[in-house]
């Protein structure tokens, strides 16, 4: 089983309407197999008009998206570019010489675009965490300002290299498409380093005065201006030169979806009891008609075939035949609920035939007294939301997945992974509609005269996230305060 502490769990809002839940698995080698389960009850006020009638399950799940990537390693940045034969940037022009010399072997072909597209996605995630790095508070000036400036000769020296492992694709031996998504790959990262020099920049600003640095500003913006220049000349225009910066949203998505590809996995859902839902279905259908026939050839043993009595007993029959059929069936789909999943995801790499992991979720609509123990308890800690619920009620949803994966097959399908993140994208957009306006007035008194300032309407949700795995469990708990505009801020509450 997995060990809790290899598992982490964050909650951050993706956009104005959608929460992401990310769980990142660390694999620690001894087991084969790993397993774990989450379950997310989710408290909802009675008057945003969430509930079963308005929003059955099967419409739950079109609020939900699911995506399961493998996590990228974590090096630091002057590992990129070491001279080391495990770095990505030598794993790259390895795989480059061999495909000057195997240009139509297929084999050679993937694990090109698999290092391409790897060294694009490590590159990104190594300049994001040591952005994140140099933004904490924790360190001090003189730390931030080194790191600062390995950054920047880093980077300098990956766009470097990449230029020199270009005069390796750029023969007549590799095809024009391969050619092409090495191109793509320097466009990327040169958008990645100008996005981390843009943060940096704002760091700066806000931690270090950036007037009084102003030779590491001016390498910045140095940098900057070389990246732009080099992709202009990739692709013989500037962005934004139409008054817009449409190119450049658009080229900066499909190229974080082009290097992040080689991250996710290939996710099939199918109907968990979909087989079994119809066997009993026809065992319900077998019911009525068992009853259907007894009830006629009891009339027909006392009446004869062609009496008024047994024509009345054959309607009869026929009306509770059809009802003993359905409240069959809804019977065996209330115990179906009651124990089975509602869908079975298969989990595969791409270009693998063999599934590496099961997800099964579950979405059900839930009464306070069915709650577990521990999380009826916690709920119940604060009077004043306690008085909240009292007053205008709510609704509970849980949604749960029980997750495992091989970890032993995915270690020889997929060399060098340092974890499998699973990702739950949740939105929030229905909750909007019954929602008051949300400005508000507020009177308040001021050097001795009254003012009307803007106060603003918000509403709370509450998110409880159970985490199962071995023996242990662990719980975490999140307050989402959104309005009528959308999602404001996730405070987690300390339990």
């Amino acid at each position: 089983m997995i060990n809790p502490a290899n598992i982490e769990c964050r909650l951050h809002i993706h956009d104005r309407y959608h929460i992401e839940q990310k769980m990142a698995y660390l694999p620690d080698g001894q087991d084969r197999e790993s397993e774990y389960r989450i379950e997310n009850y989710i408290f909802i006020p009675k008057n945003l008009g969430i509930n079963e009638r308005a929003y059955p399950k099967s419409e739950i799940y079109h609020w939900i998206k699911n995506y399961v990537r493998f996590r990228n390693p974590k090096i630091p940045v002057s590992n990129l570019i070491s001279s080391s034969q495990g770095s990505p940037l030598c794993k790259l022009k390895t795989i480059v010489e061999s495909l000057g010399r195997c240009a139509g072997d297929r084999k050679v072909v993937n694990a090109y675009e698999h290092e391409l597209k790897m060294f694009g996605s490590i590159t990104r995630s190594t300049l994001r965490d040591l952005t994140t790095f140099i933004r904490d508070n924790g360190i001090t000036r003189r730390d931030r300002e080194r790191l600062i400036g390995d950054f920047i000769s880093s980077s300098k020296e990956v766009i470097a290299g990449l230029e020199k492992i270009w005069t390796l694709v750029c023969i007549p031996q590799i095809p024009r498409d391969l050619q092409s998504e090495f191109l793509w790959l320097e466009e990327a990262v040169n958008m990645f380093v100008n996005e981390s020099c843009f943060d940096i920049l704002e760091i700066l600003n806000k931690k270090l005065n950036i007037h009084d640095e102003p030779d590491l500003n001016a390498e910045l913006l140095n940098l900057i201006a070389e990246n732009n220049s080099a992709r202009e000349k990739l692709l013989h225009h500037k962005d934004g030169e139409n008054g817009t910066n449409e190119s450049y949203v658009f080229r900066k998505r499909i190229l974080k979806k082009f290097v992040s590809s080689v991250l996710f996995l290939n996710v099939s859902v199918n109907e968990e009891s979909k087989k079994l839902e119809h066997l009993l279905f026809a065992l319900s259908a077998g019911i009525s008609m068992i009853f259907a026939t007894a009830v006629a050839y009891y009339f027909n043993l006392r009446y004869g075939n062609f009496s008024f009595p047994m024509l009345v007993a054959g309607i009869i029959a026929y009306m509770f035949k059809d009802r003993i059929k359905v409240l069959g069936q809804d019977y065996f789909r209330n115990i179906l609920s009651r124990h089975y999943y509602d869908h079975k995801i298969m989990i595969s790499v791409p270009g693998a035939e063999k599934a590496v992991g099961v997800c099964r979720e579950y979405i059900r609509y839930q009464l306070r007294h069915d709650l577990p123990k521990k999380i009826a308890q916690f709920t119940e800690q604060n009077d004043f939301y306690q008085l909240e619920r009292e007053l205008s009620g709510e609704n509970i949803i849980l949604y749960k997945k029980k997750i495992r994966l091989d970890t032993g097959e995915i270690s020889k399908l997929y060399d060098g992974v340092s974890g499998i993140i699973d990702i739950t994208r949740l939105n929030f957009k229905e909750f909007l509609s019954n929602m008051d306006e949300p400005d508000v007035p507020v009177f308040a008194v001021n050097n001795g005269a009254y003012t009307c300032e803007k106060g603003e309407k918000l509403y709370h949700v509450h998110l409880v996230t159970h985490l199962h795995s071995g023996i242990t469990d662990r719980l975490q708990c999140f307050r989402i305060v959104l309005n009528r505009r959308g999602l404001k801020r996730i405070d987690q509450i300390d339990l």
